[in-house]
C-alpha cells in the first residue's frame, strides 16, 4: 500500500473516505437546516451580512420584513446580493450607514430605537447590529436583529405626555394649599389641635410639590433634553451651598464637605446643584443615620471627580443595573417617605448633558458611592 507525494489516501481507500465525506456533509446539512428552521421560528428580524454588505443570511421574518414593511421585493435566493442593490429606501440605508459606522467605531454591539419609513408609514424599530468574528478576532460578519416596537413608544410617548400634564395642573393648587397652611401658622395663635394639622398639611403638600418637580423635569428630559446655561462655577461652593439647604432641614444629620484643589469647571450651576442635591438626598435617605454623608470634590486632569458617599445597606446586586432608569425606587429608610425613583434618572440625564458619566459601586467596607465625572469644558 502507498500514497502518493500529497498524502492522498490510495485507491482502495477512496470509497471509505467518500463514504465518511458523504456522511460528514448530510450531518452539516441537517445541522444547517436545524439553524434555519430556529432562526424562521424568532419573530425580529435576523440577517446576517459580510463586512461589504452582502446578504449571507435571512431568516423568515426578514424576508417578509423586506416586502411589507421596507417594500422591497425579494426575488429568489437573495443571499450574496448586496444591501444597496436591494433597492431599500434611502432612509433606511442612511439609518443603516450610521449604525455601521458606530460599530466600527467601538467594535462592539450598537443599538438603537429608529423611526423608520416602511410601507404603512413611519414606525419605530428597535435595531441591533453586533460584529461576528472568527477565532482570531477579526471581524468577518455583521448580524443584525429588528424589532419593531411602535407601539411601545407610542404608548410611553403619551404615558410621558400625561406625566407632563398631571405635574404641571396640579402644581398650583399644591402650591395654593402649601402657601394657606404657612400663611395660617404664622398668621397668630391657634387652637392646639390645629397647629399639629397644619403643619401635617404644609409637609405633605411640600412633599407633593416636590414629587411634581421632579414629574416636570423627567418630562422634560424625555422630551427635549434638558437644556444648559452653562457659566464658570465653583463646585466647593456649590457643594456648601447645597449641604446648607439640606442641612436646614435634616439638620439631625451630619454631611462632610471635602473639596481639594481648583473645583472650577464651566457647567450649568442650577443643574449641578440639582445633581448634587439628589445624590446627597438619596445618600441620607439610603444611609445609616449614625454616619456621615461625604461630598468630596477632586481636581483630576480635564475633570472633576464629584464622589457622593454613604455607610449602610448595601445596594442589593438586582438593583444596581437598574438604578438610574425612571421610576426605580430603593427600600427606602424605615419611616422615610419615598420618592418616586426619578431623583438618580434625572441626575444621570443631567450629568450626560454635561457630556460627563455617573457610577455607583456599594460594599459592605467602604459604603455606597456614587461617583461623577465631570468635564472641565461641559458646554
Amino acid at each position: 500500500m502507498s500514497t502518493d507525494p500529497e498524502g492522498s489516501s490510495d485507491p482502495e481507500t477512496l470509497p471509505q473516505e467518500l463514504a465518511r465525506l458523504r456522511t460528514e456533509n448530510a450531518r452539516l446539512t441537517a445541522e444547517n437546516a436545524k439553524l434555519t428552521a430556529l432562526l424562521d421560528a424568532v419573530s425580529d428580524v435576523v440577517v446576517l451580512a459580510s463586512t461589504d454588505d452582502r446578504l449571507l443570511h435571512l431568516n423568515a421574518a426578514a424576508r417578509h420584513a423586506f416586502t411589507s414593511v421596507a417594500g422591497v421585493t425579494v426575488v429568489g435566493d437573495p443571499v450574496g446580493t448586496s444591501v444597496r442593490e436591494m433597492g431599500f429606501p434611502s432612509g433606511v440605508l442612511e439609518q443603516g450607514d450610521t449604525l455601521r459606522r458606530d460599530l466600527e467605531t467601538t467594535g462592539a454591539t450598537v443599538r438603537r430605537e429608529l423611526l423608520l419609513p416602511t410601507t404603512s408609514g413611519n414606525r419605530w424599530l428597535e435595531n441591533t447590529i453586533s460584529p461576528v468574528r472568527d477565532a482570531d478576532g477579526t471581524i468577518w460578519g455583521l448580524a443584525l436583529i429588528c424589532r419593531d416596537v411602535h407601539e411601545r413608544k407610542l404608548a410611553e410617548e403619551f404615558r410621558d405626555h400625561m406625566i407632563g400634564v398631571l405635574g404641571h395642573d396640579l402644581r398650583n393648587p399644591l402650591t395654593a394649599i402649601s402657601a394657606l397652611a404657612a400663611l395660617s401658622l404664622r398668621g397668630g395663635p391657634l387652637p392646639d389641635r390645629m397647629t399639629p394639622r397644619l403643619e401635617q398639611i404644609d409637609k405633605a403638600a411640600t412633599r407633593a410639590l416636590e414629587m411634581i418637580r421632579s414629574l416636570l423635569q423627567f418630562s422634560e428630559g424625555r422630551f427635549h433634553g434638558f437644556a444648559l446655561s452653562p457659566e464658570h462655577t465653583d463646585l466647593r461652593d456649590l457643594g456648601r451651598q447645597v449641604i446648607d439647604e439640606i442641612t436646614a432641614a435634616h439638620g439631625d444629620r451630619s454631611i462632610e464637605l471635602v473639596a481639594d484643589g481648583d473645583c472650577t469647571c464651566d457647567c450649568d450651576p442650577a443643574r449641578i446643584s440639582q445633581v448634587l442635591a439628589n445624590l446627597v438626598s438619596n445618600a441620607l435617605a439610603h444611609g445609616a443615620a449614625d454616619h456621615p454623608v461625604r461630598l468630596a470634590v477632586t481636581r483630576v486632569p480635564d475633570a472633576l471627580d464629584i464622589r457622593v458617599t454613604n455607610h449602610g445597606p448595601t445596594i442589593p446586586p438586582d438593583l444596581m443595573g437598574h438604578l438610574f432608569e425612571p421610576f426605580q425606587r430603593g427600600p427606602g429608610a424605615t419611616g422615610r417617605p419615598r420618592g418616586l425613583g426619578l431623583g438618580l434618572y434625572i441626575v444621570r440625564e443631567i450629568v450626560r448633558a454635561h457630556r460627563g458619566s455617573v457610577t455607583v459601586t456599594s460594599s459592605e467596607p467602604d459604603g455606597t458611592c456614587f461617583r461623577v465625572s465631570l468635564p472641565s469644558a461641559c458646554a
